[in-house]
């Protein structure tokens, strides 16, 4: 898209597509800017700069009667504000950063609140305090407890200590052990919604000893498969994860979990057009999957297609990956 550049008073505008002045309000000048790749077609995004021309505040909308507020952030000193909405109003996600307002820099995120549509708050996580173990609790928005762990730098997956995670009806689903570094140890069961126990998987030092179930043979269904596959990937067995993986989307080739594990181990084997191949797959079978749109734009830039790589980071962040924040600005220049 081409870019239009005015110069107003001292201060420079740059638009892109079909950005658009709107207003100006004494030393702050309020601008529309529609991107297409981040919001609805039919979004408008308002941005107040402050007398330095650096970022104050940003808006944006559900359409141009600017009544429906999707997305606000804003600044507070060195401290980032990111707000984004349910349609009815209710706020659905507050993150802050440790930032200065030219958005050149983030140097850390403080905290991060989530909530569900009818208010209830299902998720909170000091990000400044890593370093220090901290116990987080995640809520279905029926109120239902839905995981609980340890969380903190120091250990090796963010992870120590008992991790459990409940189904949506109260019943445990998994019941995993850290021990103090943070590596796999001790018995992990996996349980059905019903109550049944489906597996158990037994950990020493990190790896995978061996796996039973009481109640049929293991390997057996799609989900063993892709088990057994991320195991062989982790202790780098990756001709061996291949075929498990291959196996797991022959028995169902509807599970997005399958097709992005094999993304992945197709873009660690150097097979980056198959790797997008499959991360395609996978978004096709769950569009709102925000991790496969980031290792999918990752591959897309080891290609060259920074453009395409820049539209699902984009989307990646728009979907909650953390992580994507810190590529934008390279990608997306």
């Amino acid at each position: 898209m081409g870019k239009v550049v005015l110069l107003i008073g001292f201060i420079f505008i740059v638009f892109q597509g079909n950005a658009q002045i709107i207003s100006f309000i004494s030393d702050t000048v309020v601008i529309a800017y529609v991107d297409a790749e981040t919001y609805p077609l039919n979004a408008k995004l308002v941005s107040i700069l402050n007398d330095k021309d650096l970022m104050k505040e940003r808006l944006v909308y559900e359409n141009n009667d600017t009544t429906e507020l999707l997305y606000k952030s804003y600044y507070v000193d060195d401290t980032l504000t990111c707000v984004n909405y349910w349609s009815n109003g209710i706020v659905k996600k507050i993150e802050t950063y440790n930032a200065d307002s030219s958005h050149s820099e983030y140097n850390g995120q403080f905290y991060s609140k989530t909530f569900c549509e009818n208010g209830q708050q299902i998720n909170y996580t000091n990000w400044w305090e890593t370093y220090r173990p901290q116990l987080i609790t995640n809520y279905y928005c029926n109120g239902e407890m839905q995981t609980t762990f340890m969380w903190g730098s120091k250990f090796r997956y963010g992870v120590g200590g008992k991790f459990l995670w409940w189904y949506e009806n109260g019943q445990l689903r998994d019941e995993h052990y850290y021990d103090e570094k943070g590596y796999k140890t001790g018995e992990w069961k996996y349980w059905e919604k019903d109550g049944t126990l489906d597996k158990t998987e037994f950990y020493e030092n990190d790896k995978l000893i061996k796996t039973t179930s009481p109640n049929r043979s293991y390997p057996e269904t799609d989900e063993d498969y892709l088990s057994e596959g991320k195991r062989k990937m982790e202790e780098k067995e990756y001709k061996e994860a291949l075929v498990d993986l291959n196996k797991s989307i022959e028995l169902n080739n509807n599970n997005a979990n399958s097709f992005y594990m094999r993304g992945k181990l197709k873009q660690i084997l150097k097979d980056t057009k198959g790797a997008i191949k499959d991360y395609t797959k996978s978004i096709t079978i769950e569009p709102k999957y925000s991790d496969v749109y980031y290792w999918r734009a990752l591959a897309k830039e080891e290609l060259g297609d920074k453009e395409e790589a820049c539209k699902d980071m984009k989307q990646a962040r728009k979907l909650g990956y953390g992580g994507a924040l810190y590529h934008i600005g390279d990608l997306c220049k």
